[in-house]
């Protein structure tokens, strides 16, 4: 191998051993790496790509609310004196962010309590899941599981407002805080809007075993608009 490739091969090894070094943080190096053939010098640079922003717009989220999906981070690149890409040490990963552009979503209102046999209750609940099928608070539970918010209490309300799949946080003094869904309705809720005033009715197992009582100073903070 003549001198010249054998230089040639030096100046890379030097590169590679300083992007090694520099990938743990994000310090810029500045270094000359000698040409003995012509004694010219080469500055070359690592340096700091910085992540960019996208925002995605998303209906079925409150306009009170954000999420990031994606956190970004930042990349690092090995550049020549003229700007030229000599090497790509770190690809930046751009920040994505969720924005909610559905109604607004905090209501204050009432949370009452009721079971699937309560008078006139058949057990099934108004509103069909995502596989057209019914839920029997009898037979399926006071629960359903979300593939993306998990398990979550069964509510009632009246669907001009709180469609079918609005997922709720309910909050009061007595309760604490319950991530629910909406997944019945009912006579009460109705009247409820008509006056201008909000009430969610709860699922429990048994009209029997009503552990909450009603709560006139409850918040609901939705989550997601219908399924």
């Amino acid at each position: 191998m003549n001198i010249y490739l054998l230089q040639i091969v030096a100046k890379w090894f030097h590169l590679l051993i300083i992007s090694i070094i520099s990938i743990g943080g994000n310090t810029i190096f500045n270094y000359d790496i000698k040409n003995d053939n012509n004694n010219k010098s080469l500055n070359f640079i690592n340096t700091v790509i910085k992540y960019d922003t996208v925002h995605q717009n998303n209906i079925k989220i409150p306009s009170n609310i954000t999420n990031i999906l994606v956190k970004g981070e930042d990349g690092l690149v090995h550049l020549d004196e003229l700007g030229n890409n000599l090497l790509v040490i770190k690809q930046k990963i751009d920040e994505v962010i969720e924005v909610g552009t559905g109604p607004y979503g905090e209501y204050s209102g009432v949370l009452t309590a009721y079971g699937p046999d309560c008078n006139g209750c058949t057990g099934i609940t108004y509103c069909k899941k995502p596989d057209n099928s019914y839920h029997n608070l009898i037979d399926d539970g006071i629960y359903y599981e979300d593939p993306k918010y998990g398990k979550l209490r069964i509510l009632a309300a009246d669907h001009r407002l709180f469609q079918c799949g609005t997922i709720i946080e309910v909050k009061n003094s007595d309760l604490g805080s319950v991530i629910g869904i909406i997944m019945d309705t009912g006579s009460g809720m109705k009247r409820a809007y008509d006056n201008n005033w909000y009430l969610i009715d709860m699922a429990y197992e048994t009209e029997k075993d009503l552990n909450v009582a009603t709560n006139k100073s409850t918040t609901f903070s939705v989550k997601r608009w219908g399924w």
